[in-house]
């Protein structure tokens, strides 16, 4: 089987934006249980990631000003791997290992974001695999 990042993504994925507070990253992290997600322009390219490490990040940047501020801005992080519909799951893989990433965003050839796989898509993907391979 020839399996695709389309065919394995989440299509529906939180976006973020360049000016976000911790505060916001913070609740879109903790309510769509999620690690990170990526921060898009206004033509929903990639810019960045926001991630949980992050936040943290900022959090411990500003613990000795109590009370923490959780209105100041997110720094996010620049460098992002993204990927194509049609990078193949080998190439996916590789990628995991290589960037040591907890996320790929999914692009079109307009760069802009269509999906994202994390590395839980990827064990779904093997888990569905294995148990198919046992029938």
């Amino acid at each position: 089987m020839n399996i695709r990042a389309k065919d394995i993504m989440t299509s529906e994925v939180i976006l973020g934006h360049r000016d976000m507070t911790i505060d916001e990253a913070i609740r879109i992290l903790f309510n769509h249980k999620i690690t990170g997600f990526p921060v898009v322009d206004d033509q929903r390219r990639v810019v960045g990631v926001i991630s949980e490490f992050d936040v943290i990040q900022a959090v411990k940047k500003l613990s000795g000003k109590l009370p923490i501020d959780l209105h100041q801005p997110v720094r996010i992080t620049k460098k992002v791997t993204t990927i194509l519909e049609d990078t193949s799951l080998e190439e996916i893989l590789a990628l995991f290992l290589e960037k040591k990433v907890r996320r790929l965003p999914v692009i079109n050839a307009q760069k802009q974001v269509v999906g994202i796989i994390s590395r839980r898509d990827v064990m779904r993907v093997l888990f569905y695999q294995s148990k198919a391979a046992a029938l």
